[in-house]
């Protein structure tokens, strides 16, 4: 035992015995040798015997009894009952399986073959203890011995602890993965040169429910790749990805799963991002990523190309024509939003595409309202008007431009950029100034008849959109509302109507047909309607009014 103390081995595996004359025998010494040998970091394995005795009572036999700091194992059937042949009392300190264990080929059986007793059951348990200082190293030969024991299973009759590989292991590994002041904290993922990163210090779920946070900040429109893999023998690992950009738009992300590893590829704008990894129980992993430059996917290419010039500019309309009206322009878009993009099929992350828009706003458009135009974009992309003889009259560079208008003005706006990106284009109205003082900018709600494919896109918690309630409105008597033209909203939204100091004025009703807010007996005017849901940015919720059922 010294010997092998000196050589730095850990464990010792002992399947014989010997018994001894305690009258005559160095118990001091022997007692010595094997506390110096824990205490330097070397454990003692001991087979219980295959003698079928009550040890230590029927036999002194070393070094399976009387001998300190020593774990001594007895041998299980298959069930986890004691084997025939085991030793078994009070020095047996855990239980091993030890009946028809498979060995490796040897000369004269080239085959293999199973064989059974303590010796086997003491192997087995060695190897656990070897596997518990693989994942925390830090154990002493204490805290390993009673690891083992501790995380066993309760035997019967004459088995005390059955001996748990699992268990033991995971006791180690949440020993090592308590959490820290460091773990605490948003990790910042620094990519290298070619957009490669690693977490560094975050490497581990503690808990069940446990979630690491990583802080990622992209400096261009770029291709983001996350990589996680873990030991699926001992939990399930979810990954994700948020911004926490206040402008700019949700990432595009794609991902897959397997037992043991998720992929995660998403194409990202300027700004700050976290990365999460979720986890059902303890267990290690490796996250790892990159960042490329940025190439938008064929299918999310814009609808409205090319209008890539004065000529063929898009023409926008604020509101839309009365109800069963029909525009004058064959081809027009709005009111709401339209998903876009700045592109160029043959250049990966570099652009030279721009985008035209031609706007009218109507001079009969009504006293309560305000046109405007919203452009909120991945990249900074630059943003330029002109009237309607085509004479620039300003330029924005940002990832977010609002351009309030007046009834009756007409002209371009003119949308470009260097790199690819995404950007959404709002058109429509907002309530005017005097009705919105209780709010800092209230979109105007369209009319069922304006609804189209341009849904009002929820994603906060709690939002508020402008609602005029004119003759025709109040003729159809009901406000019907459901999701980018479904005729229900998802569970758990709440409409509720207030006037324009903020007051409560009807709530809506939600059947399993409809969701709906009456508005008989109301006077003419502009109203809030405000919205609670459990919408996000990365999903959110198309809200739609829809036709009255008479009409549908």
């Amino acid at each position: 035992m010294v010997r092998c103390t000196q050589w730095g081995i850990p464990i010792v595996v002992y399947a014989g015995e010997f018994s001894s004359t305690e009258a005559f025998f160095g118990t001091s010494a022997w007692d010595d040798t094997f506390n110096w040998a824990a205490d330097n970091g070397t454990i003692m394995f001991a087979a219980a015997g295959n003698n079928n005795r009550n040890l230590p009572d029927d036999a002194v036999q070393r070094p399976a009894t009387r001998t300190p700091r020593t774990l001594t194992v007895g041998a299980t059937n298959v069930d986890g009952t004691k084997a025939s042949f085991s030793s078994w009392g009070s020095s047996v300190n855990v239980w091993a399986p030890g009946v028809q264990i498979p060995v490796g080929p040897t000369p004269t059986a080239t085959g293999g073959t199973s064989v059974s007793g303590t010796s086997f059951s003491t192997a087995l348990a060695a190897g656990v203890a070897a596997m518990v200082r693989a994942v925390n190293p830090g154990l002493n030969v204490d805290q390993v011995r009673d690891l083992l024991v501790n995380t066993g299973w309760n035997g019967t009759d004459k088995v005390t602890k059955g001996l748990d590989a699992y268990a033991a292991v995971w006791a180690a590994m949440e020993a090592r993965f308590s959490e820290t002041a460091t773990e605490a904290k948003l990790e910042q993922l620094f990519p290298d040169a070619d957009g490669a990163f690693t977490a560094l210090f975050n490497n581990a779920i503690n808990r069940k429910g446990d979630t690491d946070t990583f802080r990622l900040e992209v400096k261009t429109f770029s291709t983001l790749t996350l990589d996680l893999q873990w030991y699926q023998q001992l939990a399930s690992l979810r990954l994700e990805l948020e911004s926490v950009n206040v402008e700019g738009l949700a990432p595009i992300i794609t991902a897959t799963k397997s037992a043991e590893s998720a992929n995660l590829t998403a194409q990202v704008g300027t700004g700050t991002y976290r990365v999460k990894v979720i986890g059902t129980a303890p267990t290690a992993y490796l996250l790892s990523g990159r960042l490329t430059a940025g190439v938008l996917p064929p299918d999310y290419l814009d609808y409205l190309e090319p209008n890539d010039s004065f000529e063929r500019a898009t023409r926008l309309q604020f509101v839309a024509p009365g109800k069963f009206g029909i525009s004058r322009y064959r081809a027009v878009h709005g009111p709401g939003w339209l998903d876009l993009t700045l592109h160029t099929t043959t250049a990966p992350s570099s652009t030279t595409d721009q985008d035209f828009f031609r706007f009218d706003v109507p001079n009969s458009i009504g006293s309560l309202q305000v046109p405007k135009m919203t452009i909120t974009s991945d990249e900074p992309v630059e943003v330029t008007l002109f009237d309607s003889a085509r004479a620039k009259l300003a330029t924005w560079r940002k990832t977010q431009v609002s351009i309030g208008l007046a009834a009756g003005d007409n002209g371009y706006v003119k949308v470009a950029g260097a790199t690819h990106t995404r950007y959404r284009l709002w058109v429509g109205t907002e309530l005017s100034p005097p009705l919105r003082r209780n709010w800092e900018e209230v979109r105007i709600f369209p009319k069922w008849w304006e609804s189209g494919v341009h849904a009002d896109r929820v994603i906060g918690p709690e939002e508020f959109r402008g609602i005029l309630i004119d003759e025709p409105a109040l003729a159809d008597g009901v406000l019907h509302f459901g999701e980018a033209g479904l005729v229900l909203l998802p569970e758990g939204v709440r409409l509720e109507l207030l006037d324009s100091a903020g007051e409560l004025v009807r709530q809506a009703d939600v059947t399993e047909e409809a969701v709906s807010i009456s508005v008989e007996g109301l006077e003419p005017g502009a109203y809030v309607l405000r919205i609670q849901s459990s919408a996000t940015l990365e999903a959110p919720i198309g809200l739609a009014p829809v036709m009255p059922p008479s009409l549908r």
